[in-house]
């Protein structure tokens, strides 16, 4: 592992950690600020009493921890879930500064199979450099996710750009779970014969290697009230480390925000990935070590 490699993991940690706690913290730094004022008062009347002080702010910011604690649990989960049922189909591009694909990308295209679109005539692509998302990640909604859709008739296509062993085996296995839904493809360049088409190949290696365009290929529908730019969707992350499962400076882009400018960069991307397709093959059971 590089240095490089250890920054980016421990960049990723403090980032992480401080998104999923900030507003924890937050909420017991609010309450206990006034609980040490008012107990500093009380210091001053009881004239330097410091026992019956310190046994009050003792009390008072244990109270306080416990319902911070509770109202984060209760009340902030049930806004998060509330606010990314709404993104589903937000009519403007959403951006996020750092996400987990299992805790943000999957709700949000969960979400459109809630709000009627037909995952049978979907398609779901995610693009993959190294893969290590897929046997390092410890979160396990993510296949959770998988399951529903293929079970729904959801097709979902997983590219991965550079050969690895172990990502091999777990797709394969990933396969055997999911049947004939779950779609694994790994680029092989050995097909490629023909010099311009393996430059061609190497630029879109190059280009997202740091860079994952996922597409939600929905259903060739345009209805001018309730789908007015079709079913697409896109989630286009700023910058996904190797061996990271955080993206950075993330887009997402919903049926209702697929206007003229996001629909030409969603084909762009679309045709691209596409093309890959003839190069590529699907993953073979790896022989025990």
């Amino acid at each position: 592992m590089t240095g490089s490699d250890i920054t980016g993991r421990l960049a990723d940690f403090i980032w992480t950690w401080w998104m999923a706690n900030s507003v924890l913290i937050r909420e017991i730094v609010y309450a206990a600020v006034p609980t040490i004022v008012l107990c500093t008062i009380l210091v001053v009347f009881t004239d330097g009493d410091y026992s019956l002080a310190m046994w009050s702010l003792g009390t008072a910011l244990t109270v306080v921890c416990c319902f911070a604690i509770a109202h984060y649990v209760v009340g902030i989960r049930r806004e998060i879930a509330r606010v990314r049922n709404r993104k589903s189909l937000s009519k403007n591009t959403v951006y996020i500064s750092v996400a987990p694909a299992a805790s943000e990308l999957f709700p949000l295209i969960d979400g459109l199979r809630k709000k009627g679109v037909e995952f049978s005539q979907s398609e779901f692509w995610l693009l993959g450099y190294d893969g290590r998302y897929v046997v390092e990640n410890k979160d396990k909604r993510w296949k959770k996710y998988m399951e529903r859709w293929t079970d729904n008739g959801l097709t979902v296509r997983y590219i991965l750009l550079e050969h690895d062993a172990e990502v091999e085996d777990e797709l394969f296995k990933l396969r055997s779970k999911f049947g004939d839904g779950f779609v694994p493809m790994i680029l092989n360049e050995a097909k490629i014969e023909d010099q311009r088409d393996k430059d061609r190949v190497a630029s879109v290696k190059q280009e997202f290697e740091t860079f994952h365009p996922t597409l939600f290929l929905g259903p060739d529908i345009v209805n001018k009230k309730e789908w007015p730019h079709g079913q697409d969707a896109a989630w286009l992350e700023g910058l996904h480390r190797r061996n990271s499962v955080f993206a950075y400076r993330v887009r997402y882009v919903s049926p209702l925000a697929m206007e003229f400018q996001q629909k030409a960069e969603f084909d762009s991307y679309r045709d691209k990935i596409s093309s890959l397709f003839c190069y590529c093959d699907l993953p073979k059971e790896q022989a025990p070590s």
